[in-house]
């Protein structure tokens, strides 16, 4: 589908789009991911438990889009925090169901988080598994 230079601009004017460097560099999402609060909670207490480096939305999956919140790629250890939204009724459960499970035919380990598990003992421990798997 090829756009018109009035069609592209209208796409650019909405909020959370840039023109900035748009020749080289493809729209990767008409829908781009703005992190949750619950992610950058996240993130803050990794640090503190001074976690390894973690990949943010890796897509984990060869056919599917489906990506994970973070993970450590070495070790197959995938976390995925559980915010409002679609995790709250049926067919999203059923869903994400589906994706765990097929992360876990390819061999990840997923560890689901709520926002009050966001805690220091929780990614602790988490830091300390991925530890023991080592880089595989």
């Amino acid at each position: 589908m090829r756009l018109t230079a009035k069609q592209f601009a209208a796409i650019l004017a909405q909020p959370g789009y840039s023109a900035d460097g748009w020749q080289s560099k493809p729209v990767k999402t008409l829908w781009p991911k703005a992190e949750s609060k619950l992610e950058a909670k996240f993130d803050q207490v990794w640090a503190l438990v001074k976690g390894q480096a973690l990949e943010a939305e890796y897509k984990f999956h060869p056919v599917r889009k489906w990506r994970f919140d973070r993970c450590h790629v070495g070790a197959k250890v995938a976390i995925e925090i559980q915010g409002n939204g679609r995790h709250q009724n049926y067919t999203g459960y059923r869903l994400d169901r589906e994706k765990i499970n097929a992360a876990q035919e390819l061999g990840w380990v997923v560890f689901e988080l709520t926002g009050d598990q966001i805690g220091w003992p929780e990614l602790e421990r988490i830091r300390d598994f991925i530890n023991s798997r080592g880089d595989k």
